[in-house]
């Protein structure tokens, strides 16, 4: 109690100080469709003479592949199941906004906008304002297919992440300490020292009666990159069917899995990192 009293204690103090304790490092939404085999690279670089005064010229990368929550067969460990891709494949295009937190990722059978806390160190603008700005760039690409003759954008599953780094307020071993940065972690006498610990959990989403996807929960040991701290990585990501094959239900889905994630966030963290987190 006098230990809990005193982090508390802590994070009253760097607040006051105006210490940014924010702990989003990184999120990401995602509309994953049927596969638009034509949009292939010179597309996506005529693409982006749609919306150059804001993204940078893009870079390639290795393509997301296919995810779909399965259900009815035999019970699964781990993460989703993945669809194999036989045909070529053809890169992600990675577009970074001139704001320097804000990336594009555009492919196949995939877009996603992402924001990182680093390396521009801005303030997190929330989630309302991230998905109003990736509606209009799917507006924007849905109207470009359409131009160029190249086929709609079929949703067929949705992914929210959002990934926290957790500190303890005055305690530099966080490591050794899930159980005070987590309820759902409790340390058991092995006769050793403990030193830390890797915690996953996952849970059914469900419409009605129907399993529509899963939510996903990841406690990580970690150290800042920007400051050398070590902490608790959280990763949190729902992954879901919409309802129906249209961008309109997919942000529906993504609007539905926020609230599921802001739900489990609380949760699954202490009052004393949460203090300090949201999403």
């Amino acid at each position: 109690m006098d230990d809990a009293r005193t982090m508390t204690a802590e994070v009253d103090r760097r607040t006051a100080e105006g210490a940014d304790l924010s702990p989003l490092i990184d999120m990401a939404m995602s509309i994953q469709f049927a596969a638009l085999t034509s949009l292939r690279t010179p597309y996506v670089g005529l693409l982006w003479g749609n919306f150059r005064d804001r993204y940078q010229q893009g870079t390639e990368a290795p393509p997301v592949p296919p995810q779909f929550e399965m259900f009815g067969g035999p019970a699964g460990i781990g993460g989703p199941q993945f669809t194999i891709q036989l045909n070529a494949l053809v890169p992600r295009i990675i577009f970074e906004g001139v704001d320097g937190d804000v990336l594009l990722h555009v492919q196949q059978d995939r877009l996603i906008m992402g924001w990182r806390r680093y390396p521009t160190g801005r303030p997190y603008p929330g989630y309302v304002a991230l998905r109003d700005r990736f509606m209009e760039e799917v507006r924007v690409v849905e109207g470009f297919l359409k131009a160029e003759g190249l086929g709609e954008i079929r949703p067929n599953q949705c992914e929210l992440t959002y990934v926290n780094a957790l500190l303890l307020p005055g305690e530099t071993a966080i490591h050794e300490h899930l159980d005070s940065v987590t309820p759902m972690w409790r340390p058991i006498d092995t006769g050793l020292p403990f030193d830390s610990a890797l915690l996953q959990n996952r849970y059914v989403i469900s419409s009605g009666s129907e399993q529509t996807g899963r939510l996903y929960t990841t406690f990580s040991p970690a150290v800042l990159t920007a400051t050398g701290e070590p902490n608790y990585q959280l990763e949190i990501v729902a992954r879901c069917r919409p309802s129906g094959e249209t961008v309109d239900a997919a942000f529906a889905t993504l609007d539905s899995s926020h609230d599921l994630i802001g739900r489990a966030y609380k949760s699954v963290t202490s009052s004393v990192v949460r203090t300090s987190g949201g999403v």
